[in-house]
């Protein structure tokens, strides 16, 4: 579940 929450943080900070 670690894994998935930092994919989402690194394609946010990615985004933005």
């Amino acid at each position: 579940m670690h894994a998935l929450l930092s994919t989402i943080i690194t394609i946010m900070t990615r985004c933005y």
